[in-house]
C-alpha cells in the first residue's frame, strides 16, 4: 500500500486566516522550547537524549502546548525529537570519517515565526467531510477560552475520498498558507520489462535529454524554468537598485547599502516561480512515466555527480542558471514517481560522458581515475553538435545521454538498438503547448 501527498494553496476568510497563523505563531514557540529543552538536557547528559515521551512530560504544561490542540502538539514534539534522532545518526558516520564535515544540532527558529503543524486523521470527523465537504480542525483549550471557538472548517480535496486521508498538514510560506494532505493509495502493476533502459543526461537549456534503448530519443526543454528565474531575478535587481537608506562607506571609501527588506511583491513573485516550477518538475515527471509504461521500460539511468554545484566555474550568466535550476529536487521527483511503478531508478557518475563519443567505442575512465594518454575519438564542435570519427554529426546531449547507459553496464540491457538516427534529432517536447485562438 503506498501513501501519496498532494499539496494545495489554502483560501480562507480572514478570521479563519488569523487562527490558522495563531497556530502557526504557536507552533513555532512550542518548537524552540523543545529544542532547547533537548539542547539542555545533552549539555548536562554529555549525550544527545531524543526521548519523545521525557520531552511531552517535561512540556505538559507549556503555555504554547496548551494553545495548540494535544495530537498536534505531540506531533510538533515528535518532529523536533525525529531531527534530533537525524542528528545523532549523522555525527555518528562523523565519527568514522564518512562526513568531511561535521553536522550542527537543529537550530532555533525565527523568535516569533510560524511553522508548520500536523493533524492526524483520528480527530478530523472525515464521516462528516462526505456530507459538508468541509474538514474540521479542533483547536486547543486556550484559544477556547480566549475566542470562545472550539473548531474551523477548511475546505476538502475534491479528487480524494476522506476515509483514504490519513494526515493533514498545514504550513506557511511566502505570506501564503498551504495544506498537505496525505492519503492512501492502491499499489498498480505494470507490465516493463528491465532489459529495456532510458538513458538521462541533465543539463540547462536541455534540462534532461533522454534515450532509450528501443531506439528513441526526446528532450525536456530548460528554457522555460530559466525564463522563470531570470524574470524573479530581474524584478530583485530592481527592488535593490537606488537604495537610499542604511548606506555606509566602507574603508576603502565604496558606498555599500544594505539589501532592503523583502516586500510583499517580491514575496508574492517568489512564490508563483515556485508553484511553476514544482508543476513543471511534476509534468516531467509524469511524461517520463507514462512513456515508460507505454514503452514497457523497466530501467532508467540518470548521470549524476555529487556537489557539482558546488565548485561550478562556468561565467557569471551561466551559473545564475546553472544554481537557480532545481536538478535534484526533478532527480528525486523522477526517482520517487519511477519506483512507485516498479521501474529500477539507477544513479551513475557522468563524468566524461559528454566527451567521449559513443558511436566509436570510446573507452569511459571513472572520475578521477583518467589515464594520461586517454583522449576522445570525437569532438564537440558547438553547444550542442558533437562530431564522431566517422563525420557523424550528432546531438551532443543525445550521445552523452547514450554513454550514460554505457556507463551502468547493466548486463540485461542491449545498447545495440540506439541508432545514429536516435541521437541525430531528438524529439523537444512541449509541456507546456501554446493555444490558438
Amino acid at each position: 500500500m503506498f501513501y501519496g501527498c498532494q499539496q494545495d494553496r489554502l483560501k480562507l476568510d480572514s478570521f479563519e486566516q488569523r487562527v490558522v497563523e495563531y497556530l502557526c505563531r504557536q507552533a513555532n514557540s512550542l518548537t524552540n522550547c523543545a529544542i532547547y529543552a533537548l539542547k539542555r538536557a545533552a549539555r548536562q547528559s554529555g549525550q544527545v537524549d531524543y526521548n519523545y515521551y521525557d520531552l511531552d512530560k517535561h512540556l505538559k504544561q507549556n503555555k504554547h502546548y496548551k494553545c495548540l490542540f494535544s495530537q498536534v502538539a505531540q506531533q510538533t514534539l515528535m518532529s523536533v525529537c525525529e531531527s534530533f534522532k537525524s542528528h545523532y545518526e549523522v555525527i555518528q558516520l562523523w565519527y568514522r570519517g564518512e562526513l568531511e564535515d561535521k553536522p550542527k544540532m537543529p537550530r532555533y527558529r525565527k523568535s516569533g515565526g510560524m511553522s508548520g503543524f500536523t493533524y492526524p486523521a483520528q480527530h478530523l470527523r472525515l464521516n462528516e467531510t462526505i456530507e459538508t465537504g468541509l474538514i474540521r480542525l479542533p483547536l486547543g483549550a486556550e484559544i477556547g477560552k480566549l475566542e470562545g471557538i472550539k473548531e474551523i472548517y477548511i475546505p476538502a480535496p475534491k479528487n480524494i475520498h476522506p476515509e483514504k486521508i490519513k494526515e493533514v498538514r498545514i504550513f506557511p510560506r511566502n505570506r501564503c498558507f498551504y495544506v498537505e494532505w496525505v492519503y492512501q493509495r492502491k499499489e498498480k502493476q505494470y507490465q516493463l520489462e528491465f532489459k529495456k533502459a532510458l538513458g538521462i543526461d541533465p543539463g540547462v537549456k536541455n534540462w534532461l535529454t533522454c534515450v532509450s534503448t528501443t531506439g528513441d530519443s526526446f528532450i525536456i526543454d530548460g528554457k522555460r524554468p530559466n525564463f522563470w528565474n531570470r524574470t524573479l531575478n530581474r524584478e530583485v535587481a530592481k527592488h535593490n537598485k537606488g537604495q537610499s537608506g542604511d548606506c555606509r562607506l566602507s574603508p576603502s571609501g565604496e558606498r555599500r547599502c544594505a539589501p532592503r527588506a523583502w516586500s510583499k511583491k517580491l514575496a508574492l513573485m517568489t512564490e508563483k516561480r515556485n508553484r511553476r516550477l514544482s508543476d513543471y518538475i511534476n509534468k516531467i515527471a509524469r511524461t517520463i512515466a507514462n512513456y515508460c509504461i507505454d514503452s514497457g521500460i523497466g530501467t532508467v539511468v540518470m548521470g549524476w555527480n555529487q556537489g557539482i554545484k558546488q565548485k561550478a566555474n562556468l561565467g557569471k550568466r551561466n551559473n545564475q542558471n546553472f544554481y537557480q535550476l532545481p536538478t535534484a529536487k526533478l532527480k528525486e521527483r523522477l526517482k520517487v514517481v519511477l519506483t512507485e511503478i516498479g521501474v529500477n531508478f539507477v544513479e551513475v557518475n557522468e563524468a566524461y560522458t559528454s566527451k567521449a563519443s559513443f558511436f566509436d567505442g570510446d573507452f569511459i575512465p571513472k572520475y578521477g581515475e583518467k589515464p594520461d594518454n586517454w583522449k576522445s575519438s570525437g569532438k564537440r564542435i558547438a553547444t550542442k553538435l558533437f562530431r564522431t570519427a566517422k563525420g557523424w554529426l550528432v546531438n551532443a546531449d543525445a550521445q552523452a545521454s547514450a554513454n550514460i547507459l554505457k556507463v551502468a553496464s547493466i548486463p540485461s540491457v542491449n545498447l545495440d538498438e540506439i541508432t545514429r538516427g536516435s541521437v541525430t534529432c531528438p524529439t523537444r517536447l512541449n509541456l507546456y503547448p501554446t493555444v490558438s485562438v
